[in-house]
């Protein structure tokens, strides 16, 4: 669990916080932080209750949106290291100075954070899923939602301090390019005398090569 006193940090630099259990659930009442950040003397009493395993950072609040890439859906750690590696070059490729604009963080199960802020910023929202899994392999958290704080740098050596706004461009090409691994099924459309397979793709048409030449 992440100490008192970086808890303490993140507070006066402008974040609201949330303590959880272990089953992943805020262990209090948080809806009001949701918009106002916890004050110190209240998060302590959270964080020293008994059933406090973790802390998390409330996304809406102050406008930070979080991408949130779940690797677990694969079976092997190869399989993980490669969706991951694949789609952080597609990303750099697609956004100028892709490393100056985003905080990563490494989950504890071997996932990612992708964090800025947006006044865009909406709900939580999945963006991907892959052929044969139900669970996203990207979404989003947002307004209503939070993600665990985790110790340590990332990818580019950035904390969560330096998290900023993004342009609006870039949170549309960010979020266009996750959904191009949007798994959709097949749709069979009858025509007399022909039977028509259709394709359907929330993605944007501008990806459709480098769908073609890319086999997840």
């Amino acid at each position: 669990m992440i100490e008192l006193n970086k808890c303490f940090r993140l507070l006066d630099e402008g974040f609201s916080l949330i303590t959880v259990s272990n089953d992943k659930i805020p262990n209090t009442k948080w809806k009001e932080y949701q918009t106002k950040a916890i004050d110190k003397d209240t998060f302590e009493k959270h964080y020293n209750l008994s059933t406090t395993e973790n802390t998390g950072i409330v996304t809406g609040y102050d406008y930070l949106e979080v991408i949130d890439v779940d690797l677990k859906v694969f079976s092997t750690a190869k399989e993980q290291k490669d969706f991951w590696d694949e789609y952080l070059a597609f990303l750099k490729d697609n956004i100028f100075d892709f490393d100056d604009k985003f905080v990563i963080y490494k989950t504890q199960k071997n996932g990612y954070h992708i964090l800025y802020k947006s006044k865009r910023v909406v709900g939580n929202t999945k963006i991907a899923s892959l052929k044969g899994h139900k669970e996203a392999v990207i979404e989003t958290r947002g307004v209503g939602g939070y993600v665990f704080v985790y110790n340590g740098k990332n990818q580019n050596e950035k904390t969560y301090k330096d998290i900023q706004f993004i342009s609006d461009e870039d949170r549309d090409i960010l979020w266009s390019c996750s959904k191009t691994y949007n798994y959709v099924e097949l749709i069979e459309t009858v025509i007399p005398n022909k039977t028509k397979k259709e394709y359907s793709n929330d993605g944007l048409k501008s990806w459709d090569d480098y769908n073609n030449k890319t086999n997840i």
